[in-house]
């Protein structure tokens, strides 16, 4: 590195060095992170963060991460080499700013942005080695070391959680509620799960593709024009548990909401409550009232979350789009990012496990139990087969077709249609796999003997939608049909027959509908109305809330219209008016699924393809929770052909899956699902045919 000019002192003092890496690290790596969770305080309460946690995640990035870079100045070094290095941290950390800012200029691709940042960070290290001004410009900044932690801490948003205010609402404003009825009660919460997804071509729910939904409506009220208040689950959640909208800068936490389902069932019923995303539940504070299968971790452990995920946030903060798409999504849950990166091959397990685990525990609580259970499934990542089986370790993005935005979000469909199409398949498959579930609390309830007697409330609350082109997530007229309307289906106690309303519900009015079923004699108000009041009044429209604040209202004539779309676009898809059409099977070469290999009289294409697992057959345990049948790769072939072409999955001699190939960025690509259950134990004989299927 050359030496600085005469006119500049050859060294700074150490202290003023280290001043230097403080002021950096606060401008490079604090702020943009206190930004981020600043604008979503919630991130601590549903990771159950404590007031200490956030302190001591605090005094780490502002004051224990720049100690760590400055720890080289406690070596015996000559003071020459001390600004060498310093200059070279210098140039690294203002590499980090640039690439920050120039991530926002759309128009540079991936890679110019790359060089880019690090030719200016380069060159401003070499500035600060010689240039005594550049480091005297730092030295002005210093004061930012406090000040951004102080402006973090001191935010509207961080404020509401380290000091948390009761609601205006308290219970002790009223009366205590008095309970008529005490029947068993199971509330059952699923998330990211569309209403269309569960329907057939006529509308009805599809009992072939999901039959336990289908039973459980036989003996339910089924309301099939229920849609969701608000398209966030820290807000949609609260809004089903306390009949109520979600207020403006409401916590999803007791303090914000004490009216609650639970803290008007406690003093009759024992608690048996899993919550995922909010923490409502009066006793303890979140954690199950009989069993503590959810007691929080070591502050050591939550502060090592915690550091973990904002790694992951402060990744995508930086780097370029086009290289963020190997990082782990931040949109498809809450926290826990790298937990359930591709290729954890553990992550996949804690869902199912959860679930099971909830099952089991309900034969240990008397009938007055209030169960009440929110999972994040069908939500992504979709790994489940409906057989329970993990069938992929990424959540079906081999391909990785749906595009980040500069947050790291998921949110983007590209506009082909077969790896959308493809994607949503997933979906389906783990609402399949919600079926399997749904079975199993069914069997369950009927074992204790108190299936007939119980309460039961099955709901989502939100739901996601998969249209070539459009979001995935974010509400719009376009996708309300899909995101808007959730399964709502409810148990009354000792009911004989089901019915099918569909007079426009939302969510807000599940627990004015139990309140009425169990006779609840207290003074609380809700938003929402109950369902077997034929007095309460109809309501004129639908309110969705996309986000603080903007809401979206449809006539009857519009949401209708949005629902009817949805279907129309499943039925197309999905082959639904195929009687040979499953959750695995649809589209192109129904008629070619269950034939023998041999008596195919189809002309190949030529051409190869390339499928990386397609050797993991050759020695298949059954008995193992995941088996990889999920068969995606390229295919080397005219692209001329792709129109014609089919990629067919012959196992053991037999065909059992085909898919149309596609062309992405340029390449001609595949991508299918086959059921576990076509396969033996042991070594399988598994073959990719290209044929050409008009």
């Amino acid at each position: 590195m050359p030496e600085p000019d005469e006119t500049t002192p050859k060294t700074l003092p150490r202290y003023a060095m280290v001043t230097h890496i403080f002021t950096l690290c606060a401008v490079v790596l604090s702020k943009p992170l206190y930004d981020v969770l600043a604008s979503q305080p919630e991130y601590f309460i549903i990771n159950r963060i404590a007031t200490g946690d956030i302190y001591l995640f605090v005094l780490i990035l502002s004051i224990g991460i720049p100690i760590a870079i400055s720890v080289f100045h406690l070596i015996p070094l000559k003071l020459p080499l001390h600004k060498q290095i310093q200059s070279v941290i210098v140039g690294i950390l203002l590499t980090m700013f640039l690439l920050q800012i120039l991530k926002h200029v759309t128009i540079l691709p991936g890679f110019i942005s790359a060089v880019l940042g690090l030719v200016g960070g380069g060159f401003s290290g070499i500035h600060y080695y010689r240039n005594r001004q550049f480091a005297t410009g730092l030295t002005c900044l210093t004061p930012l070391i406090l000040i951004f932690p102080i402006l973090f801490i001191f935010s509207e948003g961080i404020q509401r959680v380290l000091h948390p205010q009761e609601s205006t609402e308290t219970l002790s404003q009223h009366k205590s509620p008095r309970l008529a009825k005490t029947p068993p009660i199971v509330m059952l919460v699923f998330d990211e799960f569309p209403l269309v997804d569960l329907l057939g071509a006529t509308g009805e729910i599809d009992a072939k593709r999901f039959p336990n939904f289908a039973k459980l409506a036989n003996d339910s009220g089924w309301y099939s024009n229920a849609t969701t208040v608000e398209t966030r689950t820290d807000r949609s959640l609260p809004a089903i548990l306390t009949g109520k909208y979600a207020p403006e800068n409401a916590m999803p936490r007791l303090e914000d909401y004490p009216e609650n389902i639970f803290s008007l069932l406690a003093p009759y019923y024992s608690l048996h409550v899993k919550e995922t995303t909010t923490d409502l539940n009066p006793e303890k504070n979140g954690e199950d009232s009989m069993i503590a299968t959810d007691q929080k971790s070591r502050q050591i452990d939550r502060v090592k979350a915690l550091l973990s995920d904002m790694k992951v946030v402060y990744l995508h903060l930086l780097m370029p789009p086009a290289f963020a798409n190997s990082l782990p999504s931040i949109d498809e849950q809450w926290g826990g990012f790298e937990n359930g990166h591709t290729g954890d091959a553990e992550s996949y397990k804690t869902r199912k496990e959860e679930l099971e685990t909830f099952i089991d525990e309900m034969k240990q609580y008397p009938k007055e139990t209030f169960h009440f259970l929110h999972l994040i499934v069908p939500h992504r990542p979709h790994n489940f087969l409906p057989s329970g089986k993990a069938y992929t370790l990424d959540g079906g993005y081999k391909t990785g077709h749906i595009k980040k935005d500069k947050q790291g979000r998921r949110d983007e469909l590209p506009d082909v249609k077969l790896p959308t199409d493809r994607l949503h398949q997933g979906l389906l498959l783990q609402i399949g796999f919600v079926d399997t579930m749904v079975g199993k609390f069914i069997s369950t309830l009927k074992e204790m003997g108190i299936y007939e007697e119980s309460l039961i409330v099955v709901v989502a609350d939100h739901g996601i939608s998969y249209q070539s082109g459009l979001a995935i997530r974010t509400l719009s007229t376009e996708n309300v049909g899909e995101i808007g309307f959730i399964p709502l289906l409810i148990k009354q106690p000792n009911q004989m027959k089901g019915f099918k309303n569909r007079s426009n519900v939302e969510t807000i009015d599940i627990v004015p509908t139990m309140v009425d079923i169990l006779a609840v004699e207290n003074e609380w108000k809700f938003d929402g109305r109950s369902l077997i009041d034929l007095n309460a009044p109809a309501r004129v429209h639908k309110t969705i809330i996309e986000k603080p604040y903007q809401a979206f209202n449809f006539t009857e004539k519009e949401y209708r219209a949005a629902k009817e779309k949805a279907l129309a676009r499943n039925i197309d898809a999905f082959s639904l008016n195929d009687f040979r059409a499953t959750l695995f099977h649809y589209g192109v070469a129904l008629n070619l699924v269950g034939q023998p290999k041999d008596a195919l009289n189809y002309e190949s294409i030529p051409g190869t393809i390339e499928c990386a697992t397609v050797n993991d057959f050759l020695n298949v345990d059954l008995s193992a929770p995941y088996i990889q049948t999920q068969l995606s790769g390229s295919v080397n072939m005219s692209f001329e052909e792709i129109p014609q072409a089919c990629v067919v999955v012959c196992v053991n001699g037999t065909v059992q899956g085909a898919a149309r190939p596609f062309e992405h960025e340029g390449n001609i690509q595949f991508d299918l699902v086959i059921s576990d259950e076509v396969f033996r134990q042991g070594a399988n004989d598994v073959q990719l045919l290209l044929l050409r299927v008009p």
